[in-house]
């Protein structure tokens, strides 16, 4: 079987279901924030839900870099964390930094658009 080039962990069946999966799960997530109603505004518009967001451009950028660091470090560490444990270490560092770089690189360069004619 033809291993993950990103992480040798994960079976070549879950590229193909797992993440397929993921999408699909999404995809409802994205129709049910489209659809009318009181329950649905309420839930988007709880805090954590409105924070993730906020930061989730960040949480773009960063979460493959992050995965790598910290699957290299364990590594490195000859301390090789099983993916779950890799996973909770990972949330850990990307919800972080996701808001770091919300606050001091995202929010900067929104304030440029005053700036610039658009």
């Amino acid at each position: 079987h033809p291993m993950n080039a990103v992480d040798p962990e994960v079976p070549p069946w879950f590229e193909i279901v797992g993440f397929s999966g993921i999408a699909a799960g999404f995809t409802v997530v994205c129709a049910v924030a489209l659809a009318e109603g009181p329950g649905v505004r309420a839930l988007l518009a709880r805090p954590a839900v409105v924070w993730i967001g906020r930061v989730s451009y960040g949480i773009y950028i960063w979460h493959v870099l992050l995965a790598e660091i910290v699957t290299h470090t364990s590594e490195a560490l000859h301390a090789k964390l099983a993916l779950p444990l890799r996973a909770i270490v990972w949330s850990a560092l990307l919800l972080p930094v996701a808001a770091l770089s919300h606050r001091w690189f995202e929010l900067p360069m929104q304030g440029l658009r005053e700036h610039f004619d658009a």
